[in-house]
């Protein structure tokens, strides 16, 4: 069982700390076969690749630029708001970046959507306090709301918000949340959590991917695999109908 699975996780973190990579791989950083730098004269942070483009987000200007790939070229810069640097998801023909507000509140958020093929943005939609990483499935767009202990529903097609989960603990994507409650599982179709494993701290970026869901504990130095399967059904990583498209 997951629950099994997560117990002696914690209890392995708690005795040893993973091996570093041997020497024999290590290679000094000038040996990196980099083809191309491409320069940004603003502090880059989110990528999101896409076929023929690389999307980046700035956050002196708060910005997102679109990078050409096939001529390593800046080839588009979109304003989207104060600092940009909470999160960037690419779901279908859409470009999701959670960005401030405020100037003097760092808790009130917003959701800025671009439109990835005209470099424009389309719209700004006002969030809860605290929205930072942002994930696509389920024909939705989810944001996590660490400043409410929640996670947000909004329908790509109305920019609206349609609900709102509460989850425990301080998510950091969706729908599946970490630290704290390490994984949390929301069922789409009634927008109720069905699964919590709570405990425990280091936990951060979780994701979901070849059939397993991949979280990261920053603390103890592991990458943890779950599968999916463990939880009956799908995760919205392997949904095949993006919001947005």
């Amino acid at each position: 069982m997951l629950v099994g699975a997560v117990t002696s996780l914690a209890a392995a973190q708690n005795s040893r700390v993973p091996p570093a990579p041997p020497s024999s791989v290590s290679h000094p950083l000038d040996r990196l076969p980099i083809a191309a730098r491409v320069r940004d004269d603003s502090e880059p942070d989110w990528m999101a690749p896409a076929p023929g483009a690389l999307w980046v987000t700035t956050y002196r200007p708060g910005a997102l630029h679109r990078i050409d790939t096939r001529t390593n070229k800046l080839a588009a810069t979109v304003i989207v708001g104060r600092d940009p640097w909470l999160g960037l998801a690419l779901v279908g023909r859409v470009v999701w970046v959670p960005v401030r507000l405020a100037a003097d509140d760092s808790l009130s958020r917003g959701l800025a959507r671009a439109d990835a093929a005209t470099g424009r943005l389309v719209a700004t939609i006002a969030r809860h306090s605290g929205s930072t990483t942002v994930a696509g499935g389920f024909g939705s767009v989810w944001v996590a709301e660490s400043g409410v202990d929640s996670v947000a529903r909004v329908d790509p097609g109305t920019n609206k918000v349609v609900a709102r989960i509460k989850v425990g603990g301080a998510p950091s994507s969706s729908p599946w949340a970490v630290d704290g409650a390490p994984v949390i599982r929301i069922d789409p179709t009634t927008n109720h959590v069905t699964h919590a494993y709570v405990g425990g701290r280091g936990a951060d970026a979780i994701r979901v991917g070849d059939g397993a869901i991949w979280v990261a504990d920053h603390e103890h130095h592991w990458v943890w695999r779950i599968p999916v399967a463990s939880f009956g059904g799908t995760a919205a990583g392997q949904d095949k109908t993006p919001p947005g498209h």
